[in-house]
């Protein structure tokens, strides 16, 4: 981290530093020095952003439902007359290998690839859906598990501007008619800075603060 004297415009390591009354002085002018605060520049990426979780299930699903359709169109395909069901490639070319006589079985041919076809659409729908149930629900699923961990493993959080609780404190809540419970609850949200030597948790117990609440009190420094 760099420093500017806020008078010469001098730059200065920290070794250059005169220290008084927890300030930073310049050696030159003996002004105060203003510290340049380091800035982290965020790691530029580039390229398009990757696809989610989400997109890579339906495509993935997608493509399987796909290729499920178009095999069971085929299985099923219509058999023609005296010769059954045609081969792969007349299908796929919808009978333009067909020569001659066989020219009588496009038809045939372009009513198995249509049925191909459609199956193959039908599949291919089927498993975009299946796809993005499941990456909802797997989502879903991860999200509640990380919600509990962290419940699970992360303590309790006291806010910035939380009171700082004293001995003194304890005392006037007491005095106030504050129960237990109330001033108990009231350490959990605070922050605390107890003096518990000997005669203090004396003079705490001739204030009338109860063994329960000074237990609670030497809990917090350990």
């Amino acid at each position: 981290m760099a420093s500017i004297c806020a008078n010469c415009s001098t730059t200065l390591s920290l070794r250059n530093h005169h220290y008084y009354q927890g300030r930073d002085l310049c050696p030159d002018c003996l002004k105060v020095i203003e510290r340049e605060e380091s800035r982290v520049v965020p790691e530029r990426k580039d390229g398009p952003p990757s696809p989610s979780v989400g997109t890579d299930s339906r495509l993935s699903f997608g493509f399987l439902g796909l290729l499920f359709g178009a095999l069971l169109g085929y299985l099923t395909r219509p058999s023609a007359f005296m010769i059954g069901q045609l081969p792969l490639s007349t299908v796929i070319s919808r009978g333009g290998d067909l020569k001659g006589l066989d020219e009588l079985l496009i038809p045939t041919a372009q009513a198995s690839f249509n049925q191909m076809l459609i199956l193959a659409i039908v599949g291919a729908v089927a498993g975009v859906v299946v796809g993005f149930v499941w990456a909802k629900r797997t989502k879903h699923t991860e999200g509640t598990g990380r919600m509990v961990n962290e419940g699970m493993s992360s303590p309790p959080r006291v806010s910035a501007d939380a009171e700082t609780l004293n001995n003194e404190a304890v005392v006037n809540m007491m005095k106030a008619g504050l129960g237990d419970d109330l001033i108990l609850e009231k350490m959990k949200h605070s922050r605390c800075a107890f003096a518990l030597s000997s005669s203090e948790l004396a003079q705490l117990k001739q204030n009338g603060i109860s063994d329960r609440v000074i237990t609670a009190m030497l809990q917090t420094q350990a």
